[in-house]
């Protein structure tokens, strides 16, 4: 799910969670401000939370539908 994020959101998350870099070797790294990255990361988390919450109410329609 990760890698459907747009670019620079999916850049951001991932350096963070797979390699465990801070706010500031970010903002280094990709030459933009620490609040920058930050909004990147809030961006990146909140379109993850939509995502997973439309694909748990679609399967639990789906799980409705059977009953």
């Amino acid at each position: 799910m990760i890698d459907l994020l747009p670019g620079t959101c999916r850049q951001v998350i991932k350096l963070r969670l797979y390699q465990g870099l801070s706010n500031k070797t970010i903002s280094r790294l990709l030459h933009v401000s620490r609040g920058n990255v930050a909004v990147r990361m809030n961006r990146a988390i909140s379109l993850l939370k939509r995502r997973i919450d439309a694909r748990t109410q679609s399967l639990s329609h789906r799980g409705s539908r059977r009953s």
